[in-house]
């Protein structure tokens, strides 16, 4: 019931993440390498092989290698079950866009979606007032956003074959950010969130 009132009294498009769910204690994370790579593109093709997003698994891997791209991998010991990215607008420093989040099926349903969602937005740069979150979907994952505050914008399309996407978008208040901060703290080393959210200013 708590949960529900406080959906219900947030202002709109208002990023929340109060309503995050405790990731498996042994689950942490880091920045992607190029070691990660296979193991990425496993954790894509065991998402999407059966939906028509599978055909950007190429895209995906490019997106990967992007300078201008923040990524992390969600690991338990050897084993990658997680990888999301983020990265800042050029020319306005108070937009930012979510980048192919996803966890192993194998993995759903623990938390691990959330520690990742919650860590990318600590390594943006903290905002003055706030910073303007911006992501697309192919309808698969749009629950989980949507709980934590994301709202639908519109269509786009993409141009290489006109397929439609959904676009949501969320505010991140100066607030919210900082509890993003604290709570990645249990799953990502600070100096780590530092290197990436440098990376994302000097980068993009």
């Amino acid at each position: 019931m708590l949960t529900y009132l406080r959906k219900l009294l947030r202002p709109s498009g208002r990023f929340d993440p109060s309503v995050a769910r405790s990731p498996v204690a042994a689950v942490q994370l880091r920045g992607y390498s190029k070691s990660d790579l296979d193991a990425c593109l496993a954790i894509y093709s065991a998402n999407y092989s059966d939906l028509p997003i599978a055909k950007y698994r190429d895209e995906f891997a490019g997106a990967l290698e992007l300078p201008s791209c923040a990524w992390l991998v969600a690991h338990q010991g050897n084993d990658v079950l997680g990888v999301d990215g983020i990265r800042l607008e050029a020319t306005n420093t108070r937009n930012a866009s979510l980048l192919f989040g996803m966890v192993h099926p194998s993995a759903h349903g623990q938390g691990i979606g959330t520690a990742l969602l919650l860590s990318r937005i600590c390594c943006l740069p903290r905002p003055d007032a706030w910073t303007k979150i911006e992501m697309t979907s192919a309808g698969v994952s749009t629950g989980f956003y949507k709980q934590f505050g994301f709202k639908f914008k519109g269509e786009g399309y993409v141009e290489e074959d006109g397929g439609v996407i959904e676009i949501y978008y969320t505010i991140v208040t100066a607030a919210a950010w900082e509890i993003c901060q604290q709570e990645s703290q249990t799953w990502l080393y600070a100096d780590e969130a530092e290197a990436l959210r440098d990376r994302l200013v000097h980068e993009k």
